[in-house]
């Protein structure tokens, strides 16, 4: 797959706290893949907001009600370790709750960079998900996998790398 000639233009999606400051929640569009799927990147240690509530999911939702065709969100933990780690009970209802929402149109979360305390967390919630959602939930892509959906190779050096 390969973007769109309008791709990488980077900006920051909708929700009233971004436009009110930009980068709260660090959701950014980084394009579509030349099939029209959106890819939507987030590095919440670069996220202005660092308390991790169910107003926080609201916002994620404002972000995410954006998209009624296929999208792919990037989820990148760098550095999320550096951060407190929210509640487990908030994690697991926020990937139900985008997996249940967004069934239709979310293809595939693709966690980039999770460290030992993400993978546990993925590890304990991964028996409540149904089948679907366990093969949407891809752990450290590799850098072919995030090339083979059009993410800029520059881009693709930056997370990886």
């Amino acid at each position: 797959m390969i973007l769109s000639k309008q791709s990488f233009r980077l900006y920051i999606m909708p929700c009233q706290t971004c436009q009110q400051i930009p980068n709260t929640h660090n959701f950014k569009v980084l394009g579509k893949t030349s099939k029209g799927v959106t890819i939507v990147y987030s590095k919440p240690y670069e996220a202005l907001e660092q308390t991790f509530t169910q107003a926080t999911i609201q916002s994620y939702y404002d972000h995410f009600d954006e998209y009624t065709d296929p999208w792919i969100w990037l989820f990148d933990a760098k550095d999320l370790h550096k951060r407190p780690l929210p509640k487990l009970e908030l994690l697991r209802s926020l990937y139900t709750s985008v997996e249940e929402r967004y069934k239709g149109t979310l293809q595939c979360i693709y966690v980039v960079h999770p460290n030992w305390q993400l993978q546990a967390i993925l590890n304990m919630i991964r028996p409540f998900m149904k089948g679907t959602a366990k093969k949407r939930l891809v752990e450290s892509p590799s850098a072919l996998e995030l090339l083979a959906l059009g993410v800029d190779g520059a881009l693709v050096k930056q997370m990886i790398g």
